[in-house]
């Protein structure tokens, strides 16, 4: 009975605050109007639309990001937990020992920064690469290019947790399909210890990321391939130019303003991602275990905050001519 108040009180909790934010975003939105009314200004409302995903990058963000700097210039621990001492050489000291101590129980931080290196440069190459080849063999004339594309596609349209939590069983030493695939044609080589070996676990988290992240890529190929003037291909042709030479003289470089966005956004996911090392390396391997770059994270998303209040102010100044 106690369970059922408990729940009926967080419930009541979470429906209240859910209520006073929507009430205080309305009357937000209303006082906007008004005033952009009183000025003649209809247009202003947008003003508002603009401000609020600032505030809310503000509250869920920054709060957590300034509490996180207030927090290095201190000892806060179990035994300095209600009073701490904060001072520069607490911030000092914190910051020597991220570079002189291991981060992990033995990696420290350069070993741990190049494996995330590697990982990113070598998921964002190959989805690159697989997505190119997949992109131009489904903008092909073939036969069953609708049912091609939805198998392709298909990954991405799953939910990313519920793929982690097959393809990490599909990986089991013992129980997984990949081992008993192999066993069967290749008798000799026996199984592949994916979760108890770095190298080879470190292997799986490319293979699942690839999964995972070729769909993405081959959408971006495909629709800036839709982009490219078949005349200008024609007429490559036309001039005795062969299939190599017009993808790397024509195809690309029209391609690239669309792509090169996407590497970029795929390499930041792919430099900060969590799920894939998390549910592959379900033993904690710490030879494989990539680096979480919160700090480098949260500065970006700082910059991008500023980036978006200056970007406001241009709008809103346009606005008010």
């Amino acid at each position: 009975m106690k369970t059922v108040h408990l729940i009926l009180g967080n419930s009541a909790s979470v429906i209240g605050a859910g209520l006073g934010v929507s009430a205080a975003v309305a009357l937000f939105l209303i006082l906007i109007r008004q005033i952009a009314v009183r000025r003649n200004q209809p247009d202003a409302t947008m003003t508002a639309f603009a401000i609020l995903p600032v505030l809310a990058l503000g509250i869920t963000i920054g709060f957590p990001l300034f509490y996180t700097v207030i927090l290095s210039f201190g000892n806060m621990d179990l035994f300095h937990f209600h009073n701490p001492d904060f001072s520069i050489g607490n911030f000092i000291g914190h910051i020597v020992e991220i570079f002189t101590r291991p981060i992990l129980r033995n990696d420290g931080l350069g070993i741990i920064f190049l494996r995330t290196l590697i990982w990113m440069l070598l998921q964002t190459g190959l989805q690159f690469m697989l997505g190119l080849v997949l992109a131009l063999a489904l903008s092909a004339p073939i036969r069953g290019k609708r049912m091609f594309q939805t198998i392709l596609i298909l990954p991405w349209a799953i939910p990313g947790t519920i793929s982690l939590m097959t393809l990490r069983y599909e990986f089991h030493p013992t129980f997984g399909f990949v081992n008993l695939l192999l066993s069967r044609v290749f008798p000799a080589l026996g199984g592949i210890p994916w979760w108890s070996d770095g190298l080879w676990n470190f292997i799986s988290m490319n293979i699942v990321g690839l999964w995972l992240g070729i769909p993405f890529m081959l959408v971006m190929i495909l629709g800036a391939l839709r982009g490219v003037d078949p005349n200008c291909l024609e007429a490559a042709r036309i001039d005795g130019a062969g299939r190599a030479r017009m993808l790397i003289s024509i195809t690309l470089p029209l391609i690239a303003p669309t792509i090169v966005p996407a590497m970029m956004f795929s390499a930041i996911y792919k430099f900060n991602e969590f799920g894939v090392p998390f549910f592959m390396n379900p033993q904690g391997l710490e030879s494989s275990q990539l680096l979480l770059c919160l700090a480098l994270v949260n500065v970006g998303i700082l910059f991008l905050m500023v980036m978006l209040v200056l970007r406001f102010r241009g709008m809103h100044r346009e606005i008010l001519r």
